[in-house]
């Protein structure tokens, strides 16, 4: 199970990695001069700057999670029970790095809702 934790969050930490740069290339596209403003060109700095915070917010915590996973492998080893210390830590990790993904999500919702209005 914890093989498969950090494996997970290890690729999805890439993805949200992904997502950053693709978001920077939207976020900073501006339309051509005589045409009329991009819909993401009226957000705000502030609403940028937020936006970004949302997807930078996921990376670290998911590599937590990819370093905990890894480490909790290691410090089981063969053993018949686990350790309860890695293993909280692990699932209370995991349990942010859900919420924090689940944010992401509905940021990149709402950018999408603004960029086809």
């Amino acid at each position: 199970m914890f093989q498969t934790l950090a494996t997970l969050a290890g690729a999805t930490a890439g993805l949200t990695l992904t997502s950053v740069s693709m978001l920077i290339n939207v976020l900073g596209k501006r339309a051509a001069p005589g045409q009329r403003e991009l819909p993401l060109e009226k957000l705000s700095a502030t609403n940028r700057r937020q936006i970004g915070e949302v997807f930078l917010f996921a990376i670290p915590g998911l590599g937590l999670l990819l370093v905990a996973s890894l480490v909790t492998v290691v410090l089981e080893g063969d053993a018949r029970t686990g350790l309860w210390i890695p293993e909280a830590v692990v699932f209370v990790l995991a349990f942010a790095s859900v919420l924090a993904l689940l944010r992401v999500a509905w940021a990149l919702r709402r950018v999408l809702a603004i960029a086809t209005a």
